[in-house]
């Protein structure tokens, strides 16, 4: 299972690392579901290994 931002759907390196630490750095639930909805209205429907990531940190 792939846990990442894909290249193609968040293309800029400096985008990825911010949203990787705010992911990363997320407290609950609440704010990876607030992420989430910046992601899809950012970049579109999410990816499977975007969903994946997301997932994997709520997890924690």
């Amino acid at each position: 299972m792939l846990t990442m931002l894909p290249g193609d759907f968040v293309p800029d390196v400096n985008t990825h690392l911010s949203f990787y630490k705010r992911i990363a750095s997320a407290k609950n639930g609440n704010d990876l579901e607030e992420l989430k909805v910046e992601l899809i209205d950012r970049f579109g429907v999410l990816q499977e290994p975007a969903r994946n990531l997301l997932q994997s940190a709520a997890l924690r």
